[in-house]
């Protein structure tokens, strides 16, 4: 199926990063029209994103992250598991994390038999620990790819894409408890293709849980400029994003780690990333603070 929305950034694609400044995320004016991926180029399988309404502590473990851990751990025992992300909201207010909604997760799987009811109700281990590792409210969903933007760029979340997302400077989420008609999705979504910056756009239609839909945009090569970019990415995405039906949350994010399917234990994965990261930037992890937990140092010392 194709379908036509309008766009700016027909010639930005994945791994074309460029310099940006504050005026760079207002939409174009007269853009041209270009494609909306409905294809092939989509993830074949099935998405789960999970937003934590409250972020303060963890009844089971010493802190939510350490919960977050956890459930991520649990996560990758599902057969059909490929991945999961773990986003953290970037706001100077809130050193902490403890806001509601500092932290989502992305994870991708391979097809699930059964789709959504399967899921939620037969995966009995994820969702025990979830009541138990997390504080409420936690909202999450069973979806899959219905659309991915600009025209070219293939689904960020697609087989051997996914782990490259970890490195992908900021992601904008937004979750919605309304799923619109196609043309109010093609509105959304283009105006969001044509803000600056932008290496892809997806959309993600739920087949059940706690919300109707969700919107994923990557940007690239902007971590530098935090204090130019990040309030423009955020003030524009929020204004895109509100302009919608049924938004619950909107922010702006960056990805602390992927976990894939095999391998290190979550904890050992993220320290492993904040030891490397602290040394390619000079910084010195006799200074990491023991008793705090890996992401809490990664916050603080990055």
């Amino acid at each position: 199926m194709l379908c036509t929305v309008p766009s700016g950034l027909k010639a930005l694609s994945a791994g074309q990063p460029r310099r940006l400044n504050q005026n760079s995320f207002v939409a174009a004016k007269g853009v041209r029209r270009t494609a909306l991926r409905c294809d092939a180029s989509l993830h074949s399988g099935h998405v789960t994103i999970h937003h934590f309404g409250n972020c303060s502590e963890s009844p089971a473990f010493g802190n939510f992250i350490e919960g977050m851990y956890h459930i991520m751990e649990v996560t990758r025992d599902h057969p059909q598991f490929q991945t999961v992300l773990l986003h953290e909201a970037i706001d100077d207010r809130d050193e902490e994390k403890t806001n509601p909604f500092s932290y989502a997760t992305v994870s991708v799987y391979n097809d699930i038999e059964g789709g959504a009811p399967a899921y939620l109700g037969e995966y009995a281990d994820l969702q025990v620990s979830l009541e138990f590792s997390i504080k409420q409210p936690h909202y999450q969903a069973v979806l899959k790819e219905v659309a991915v933007m600009p025209d070219g760029v293939d689904s960020p979340l697609s087989a051997g894409e996914a782990s490259k997302t970890a490195n992908t400077d900021l992601v904008c989420l937004a979750f919605y408890d309304t799923m619109w008609e196609g043309p109010e999705a093609l509105r959304l979504a283009g105006e969001l293709a044509a803000m600056g910056g932008v290496s892809s756009v997806a959309l993600y239609k739920a087949e059940g849980g706690d919300f109707a839909c969700s919107l994923r945009c990557e940007f690239a090569d902007v971590l530098g400029e935090k204090a130019d970019t990040f309030p423009a990415i955020d003030e524009a995405f929020s204004k895109i994003a509100a302009s919608a039906q049924g938004l619950v949350h909107s922010g702006v994010y960056r990805v602390l780690f992927a976990v894939p399917k095999s391998g290190s234990p979550v904890g050992l994965v993220a320290a492993q990333l904040a030891t490397d990261e602290a040394n390619k930037r000079g910084i010195n992890t006799d200074d990491f603070d023991g008793g705090a937990t890996v992401v809490d140092n990664i916050t603080k010392g990055l």
